[in-house]
Order: C-alpha cells, then sequence, then structure tokens
C-alpha cells in the first residue's frame, strides 16, 4: 500500500513541477521519497528447535534386533 501511494505522490510532484508549482512539488517529492525509502515491516519466520520425544513415544517405537 505504501508503495502504491509512493508512487502516486511521486507522479503528482513530477506533473506539479510541469505546470510550475515547483515549491508545492518539492514537498510532495520528499514525501514520496520517504515512503518509498521507508523500510517495510517483514514477518519473522519462527523456527522452532526439534523437540525431544517423550518417554512414552520412546517405549512405542519398533524395536529391531542387530543381525548376528
Amino acid at each position: 500500500m505504501k508503495l502504491a501511494i509512493g508512487l502516486l505522490l511521486n507522479l503528482l510532484a513530477f506533473i506539479l513541477a510541469a505546470l510550475g508549482y515547483v515549491v508545492i512539488a518539492v514537498a510532495v517529492y520528499a514525501a514520496s521519497v520517504i515512503l518509498l525509502a521507508w523500510p517495510r515491516k517483514r514477518e519473522e519466520k519462527k523456527i522452532e528447535p526439534p523437540r525431544e520425544p517423550t518417554p512414552d513415544e520412546i517405549k512405542k517405537r519398533p524395536v529391531t534386533a542387530p543381525e548376528v
């Protein structure tokens, strides 16, 4: 959303500069640059450490006999 607003403000700034409203265009351009350069929040992926099996899970595992 910030990207779209920043691009629209940037376009508006260039249109205002072309029409001769340079002072207003500079302010609008500065606002668009701030919106475009502001870092976006990224979702942090939580990495869970592998859990250790419970004693009940260990007892339920199949047991194989070593071959002789």
